[in-house]
């Protein structure tokens, strides 16, 4: 099994399209998402688009032979044609190159699930099978939290009340990123909380060659961040009511409640990836 460094994370939308297995897979945050990105890897082909992951996970997809980041810029004749037509993207472009150093992407990891509609068509869109991964707010925003402490985004001395109350939690939400006009846009969000099984039957139902949960077992990616405790432990009504709040719409539209007393993750090997 291969772990993944301990690196500062980066933006969560990636994504990944498979023309070969039909499919558009938009990554949602600290739900075993950088695994399924590598895991998802070993099926595509030259044509396939990947966004780039953080260099040392990039690292770990490499030396498992499978491909990395491919197709996400925007083409040197797209870029001519958008410069040449004074409309469109040719200013962004020209002050990426110039100002930057940087050749421009068509895609990246803030992408919305609306973005990428428009960047594929609706054709595709239409015809591929899309799909992401929900966590239970309340247990997605603790794993969230010991994250940012971990990587040193957040002062040693944050509290998880003072985290929670800043209103930095919402920014584990990514319930924009798979959503379009305020509705989920994919054809399935798997539970993070039954993942194993639920991206098996993804596996069957996109005719891959090998179940995706027994390709991600080779992977571990950001494990070991978060002290085992139970999730109830960590709030107070204060807290509880705020992500609440914050996360209403995955509250509403996933049926998601507050975890009871017998609350702790299951520490699979896949469920600890990512």
């Amino acid at each position: 099994m291969t772990v993944l460094g301990s690196v500062k994370e980066q933006p969560s939308d990636h994504m990944i399209v498979s023309y070969k297995y039909r499919f558009i897979f938009i990554k949602s945050k600290k739900v075993a998402g950088t695994s399924l990105e590598i895991a998802l890897s070993k099926f595509l082909g030259s044509d396939d688009i990947i966004t780039p992951i953080v260099p040392q996970d990039e690292d770990v997809r490499k030396a498992l032979g499978y491909p990395g980041p491919r197709n996400y810029r925007v083409s040197s004749l797209a870029i001519a044609k958008a410069v040449a037509s004074f409309r469109g993207n040719g200013a962004r472009y020209l002050k990426e190159i110039a100002s930057r150093g940087r050749w421009p992407t068509r895609f990246s990891n803030h992408d919305t699930a609306s973005y990428v509609k428009q960047e594929l068509g609706n054709q595709i869109w239409s015809d591929y099978f899309k799909f992401s991964i929900e966590r239970n707010p309340f247990d997605k925003v603790c794993s969230f939290y010991f994250w940012k402490m971990k990587d040193g985004s957040l002062a040693e001395t944050t509290s998880f009340r003072e985290f929670v109350m800043s209103g930095r939690a919402g920014e584990a939400s990514d319930f924009d990123g798979y959503s379009i006009r305020q509705a989920p846009a994919m054809d399935r969000i798997v539970r993070y909380e039954n993942l194993t099984a639920e991206l098996d039957e993804v596996s069957a139902r996109l005719e891959l060659p090998e179940a995706i949960s027994d390709v991600m077992r080779g992977v571990r990616a950001k494990a070991g961040i978060r002290p085992s405790r139970r999730v109830s432990d960590l709030y107070s009504d204060e807290t509880r009511r705020m992500i609440e709040v914050q996360f209403a719409r995955e509250i509403t539209y996933f049926g998601y409640s507050f975890p009871g007393s017998d609350d702790r993750v299951p520490s699979t090997p896949l469920q600890a990836a990512g």
